[in-house]
């Protein structure tokens, strides 16, 4: 029903709440064989996060930068996954970043009125309820830049990139 690409690795999200994954387990990040009741996936550069119905999040691969420290988390709704960090959506409108922290990745902590998230290698993004969009981390090639953005519906981080849908149908 779903799926997401790491660096060297795919997973994917089956009818049956179950995940599969291929490719390189360098780092353990195909080890999700226990994992039920799954509602979302995410793949960062060498880790593989998992978001439960109940709201829980497991995480395994790398964890060189904490970016599998998700044990503790509730209340989650959505989550995304950057090179070497993990980004939970929690219910209530705020975020949460765990991992990799440079580039001003933490500031992300005191924001509210967020209704979707992405990541990209070193940059997360999120999108507010009245259609604007904010990122931090860092801005290469200019995917932090989306202060103009307006009426957007949905993102997605890339490598250093991110997209905005527009309620047009348009893309930015």
């Amino acid at each position: 029903t779903a799926v997401a690409a790491g660096w060297a690795h795919s997973v994917g999200l089956r009818e049956d709440r179950t995940v599969v994954t291929v490719g390189s387990n360098s780092k353990g990040q195909l080890n999700v064989s226990r994992w039920r009741d799954v509602k979302a996936i995410a793949a960062g550069t060498h880790h593989t996060v998992a978001l439960h119905h109940d709201g829980r999040v497991s995480a395994v691969g790398s964890n060189e930068q904490g970016q599998l420290n998700v044990a503790l988390l509730r209340g989650i709704k959505a989550i995304a996954a950057g090179a070497h960090h993990t980004v939970a959506l929690h219910e209530d409108g705020t975020v949460r970043n765990i991992g990799y922290s440079g580039s001003g990745l933490k500031d992300v902590e005191n924001w509210k009125g967020i209704i979707a998230i992405a990541a990209g290698d070193a940059h997360t993004a999120v999108l507010y309820d009245d259609g604007t969009v904010r990122c931090v981390g860092k801005n290469t090639l200019a995917q932090c830049n989306t202060g103009s953005w307006r009426n957007i519906v949905a993102i997605a981080g890339g490598f250093q990139s991110t997209y905005g849908l527009r309620a047009d149908g348009t893309v930015v």
